[in-house]
């Protein structure tokens, strides 16, 4: 069985640091920041392979493409 703990986040302000057993998440635990969710991962779990995966499309990115002018809606006729 191959194990590694993943570092997700941040999710409407949360991190989570999940254990995942062969592709299938076995365990989640909720921080409050990326920090403690690391600190716990490699505590809890020295031994596994850690990896970091941001969460790909936050709220600051959309407000961001809106603020550049890349929202479509805008333009779109009512």
């Amino acid at each position: 069985m191959k194990s590694k703990v993943v570092v997700y986040g941040p999710l409407y302000g949360k991190w989570y640091a999940i254990l995942v057993n062969d592709g299938v998440a076995a365990e989640s635990n909720q921080f409050g920041s990326y920090e403690a969710a690391m600190g716990f991962a490699s505590r809890r779990y020295p031994e596994l392979e850690q990896e970091r995966q941001p969460y790909a499309r936050g709220r600051e990115e959309s407000e961001n493409r809106s603020e550049n002018g890349s929202n479509s809606r805008e333009a779109a006729p009512i």
